[in-house]
C-alpha cells in the first residue's frame, strides 16, 4: 500500500498559509497588512514572508522587531538566519554574535554562526562553535553529517 503524501500537502499548504495571513480569517487579516509595532505581530509577518521566499522583506520586518525588543533572543536568532539567506555575512555573525551574548546555550546559533565562520576563513573558531553546539544540542551532529 503506498503511503500518502503527507508532506507535499503540508508543504502546498504552508504556501498558500504565507499568502499575508490568508488562513487566519479576516478578523485577523489587519495584523499583516497594517504597519504593526507589536513584536510578535511584526515576527508572524516575518514568518510568513519568509515562507513565501520573500527573504528581503521578512529581513527588513525582523529588523524591526529587533529594534523593537532588542533583548528578544528568538527574533535576532531569525534575524541572524535571514542576512545569511541574505548573502551577508558580516550582519549574519554580528546578529549570531548578540544571541550567544545573551544566551550562550543557543546551540542553533553556534551551529549556524561556526558555519558562517568556516566559509569566512576562520576555521579554528568556526570548529570550536560547532563543537560547543554539538555538546549543547548532541542531535545537531546528526544533522549536519
Amino acid at each position: 500500500m503506498a503511503r500518502p503524501r503527507v508532506r507535499a500537502d503540508w508543504r502546498t499548504r504552508r504556501a498558500e498559509a504565507s499568502e499575508i495571513g490568508s488562513t487566519l480569517g479576516k478578523p485577523h487579516q489587519h495584523h499583516f497588512e497594517g504597519g504593526s509595532d507589536d513584536v510578535e505581530t511584526l515576527l508572524l509577518r516575518v514568518r510568513a514572508l519568509a515562507a513565501g521566499q520573500q527573504h528581503a522583506e521578512a529581513r527588513q520586518l525582523c529588523a524591526r522587531a529587533v529594534e523593537l525588543a532588542p533583548s528578544n533572543v528568538g527574533a535576532r536568532y531569525v534575524l541572524a538566519v535571514l542576512c545569511g539567506s541574505n548573502n551577508d555575512a558580516d550582519a549574519a555573525e554580528r546578529h549570531y554574535r548578540a544571541v550567544l551574548a545573551a544566551c550562550p546555550e543557543h546551540a542553533a546559533a553556534a551551529c549556524n554562526l561556526g558555519q558562517t565562520l568556516i566559509a569566512r576563513g576562520a576555521d579554528d573558531e568556526g570548529v570550536a562553535l560547532l563543537r560547543r553546539a554539538t555538546t549543547l544540542r548532541p542531535t545537531l551532529a546528526e544533522a549536519h553529517c
